[in-house]
Order: structure tokens, then C-alpha cells, then sequence
């Protein structure tokens, strides 16, 4: 289902039910969980891209992550 067929969807909702829909998505929006996640420490990242420094071409990299993407295993 696409974005636009659950805007679709939402727009047809009664105004009421399209109202509690908005809060049920502020509330899990703002749940700990979700905040926590957006939280992390720097150091949380150190090494990540390691493997960028030793010669690896930076758009051979990227599409490997497209082709990744695409085509999970």
C-alpha cells in the first residue's frame, strides 16, 4: 500500500476518526522508545565507516547498498 492510498484511506475516515488517528500517531511518535532511538551517542558511531578509508570507491560503495537494498538476501 502506498502513502497516497493510505492518504486516501485517512481522508475518507469520518473527521472524528481522522482526529484519534492523528493522536494515536503523535503518541507513538513521541513514545521513549522512538525518541531514545534518536538519541545515541556519537561514540555510538565510531568505526562506521572504517571500511570508507582503506581505497574503497565511495560510488562503488553506494550502489553496493542500492543492490542491497533492492535485492535483499
Amino acid at each position: 500500500m502506498s502513502m497516497s492510498d493510505i492518504l486516501e484511506e485517512i481522508r475518507s475516515l469520518p473527521l472524528e476518526d481522522q482526529k484519534q488517528l492523528m493522536k494515536l500517531m503523535v503518541d507513538v511518535l513521541t513514545e521513549p522508545t522512538h525518541i531514545a532511538a534518536k538519541t545515541r551517542s556519537l561514540r555510538a558511531c565510531r568505526g562506521v565507516g572504517a571500511h570508507l578509508y582503506d581505497g574503497t570507491d565511495a560510488q562503488a560503495y553506494v550502489s553496493q547498498l542500492r543492490d542491497e537494498w533492492d535485492n535483499p538476501a
